[in-house]
């Protein structure tokens, strides 16, 4: 039978969506019953037609299933299929451009000899090694380019149509679901946390340190600010780099004890304004205007120039229209930003806190006034 015949079988099957048996297909075309049932044999085996016993009539009918390599090219999820012996013999453009390797490179190789990324670290690997007869689930935490990604990967144990076995391994992207739950224990246990600290508690490192786990590629200093005085002190500095933290420590002990340094916001009554609003916001790329203008210029300029500091951030503690603090972010050349909104949401925690802080302060001040007043006027 000849490629017309075939395509002829096709369209006459396209035609009648309720199916044909081998006679009728066979009286259409014109051709002997045998030769048109072996074709409709082929094409079973390639997918495009289906059958379905009524009776003891055998009716095909154009197969309605998508075919594997569309399902893997339109799915958005990257996928892997193996074979029984684990060699890799279908995988999607997903997951090759996510992942950054050439079909080829895969394609027929041993799946642990290979090590395709994501789906080859230890989680991965104990997850396919423990599916045998039943679907395994597992999350995958991936580091790509200093991005830490997540992923929810499902192992499915698979027949294919020769009646051989394999596993077929799909992967979801589920950073932003993983970050968010992440994001909500962070803030519920920071907000008990500042709740319960006292006076004697250092509540400036703790939101220095909790900010550089948030953005551990950056240099963090957390300063106070007397929403009276308009003074401001650098309480904090922290840093995932411990370098980073190291060589910054060193240039700030030329100028004296770091809880000495203070700033007089007024210079820049512009930049408490912006602070007041509780976002983060980009400073201009000098750590002289980052330091409110009060430390050398010439000093400033040479320390960010041998600490390579290129990115500046601010953004204020406030509360309820008053300034308590403000956090700064100093990043090297090649580091950005990350984590703006979970930031935010934190810093707000904290300006409640330093609000809560200053104002218990002054009442305790008033108390101690009165009661001096008291003495006083006893003594009178």
């Amino acid at each position: 039978m000849d490629e017309n015949d075939s395509a002829h079988i096709l369209k006459i099957l396209k035609s009648s969506p309720k199916g044909m048996t081998v006679t009728d297909i066979s009286k259409k075309i014109g051709y002997n019953r045998n030769s048109t049932a072996k074709q409709l044999e082929v094409f079973l085996a390639e997918g495009k037609v289906e059958v379905r016993t009524i009776g003891t009539a055998r009716v095909y009918s154009l197969a309605r299933r998508v075919p594997l390599s569309a399902f893997l090219c339109f799915a958005k999820n990257m996928i892997l299929i193996l074979d029984e012996d684990w060699n890799i013999i279908q995988v999607n453009d997903q997951y090759l451009k996510i992942a950054g390797i050439p079909k080829q490179d895969l394609i027929g190789r041993d799946f642990f000899r290979a090590a395709p990324p994501i789906v080859s670290s230890h989680e991965g690997i104990t997850a396919i090694r423990s599916a045998g007869a039943e679907q395994v689930v597992a999350d995958i935490r991936h580091l790509d380019g200093g991005y830490e990604r997540f992923y929810r990967m499902e192992v499915i144990p698979t027949t294919f149509e020769d009646g051989t076995n394999g596993t077929t391994i799909i992967l979801e992207d589920i950073t932003s679901e993983k970050k968010y739950l992440n994001n909500l224990e962070f803030l519920a246990t920071t907000s008990a946390e500042l709740a319960n600290m006292d006076e004697k508690d250092n509540i400036y490192q703790y939101i220095a340190d909790k900010i550089a786990y948030l953005v551990p590629n950056a240099h963090i200093n957390v300063d106070s600010i007397d929403p009276e005085t308009k003074i401001s002190k650098t309480r904090a500095i922290s840093s995932g780099d411990p370098q980073f933290l190291k060589d910054f420590e060193e240039y700030i002990a030329q100028l004296g004890n770091i809880s000495d340094l203070s700033f007089d916001t007024k210079n820049m009554p512009y930049a408490v304004d912006e602070l007041k609003k509780g976002s983060i916001i980009r400073i201009p790329d000098s750590f002289y205007i980052m330091t409110w203008g009060s430390l050398p210029e010439e000093w400033c300029n040479t320390v960010e120039k041998n600490l390579k500091m290129e990115r500046y951030y601010s953004i204020g503690c406030s509360c309820r229209g008053g300034l308590y603090g403000s956090v700064g972010f100093r990043f090297r050349k090649g580091d950005d930003l990350t984590n703006k909104e979970i930031i935010e949401a934190f810093v707000k925690q904290a300006g409640i806190a330093l609000q809560r802080r200053f104002l218990k302060l002054k009442l305790r001040h008033v108390q101690e006034k009165l009661k001096k007043c008291e003495e006083n006027r006893q003594y009178l």
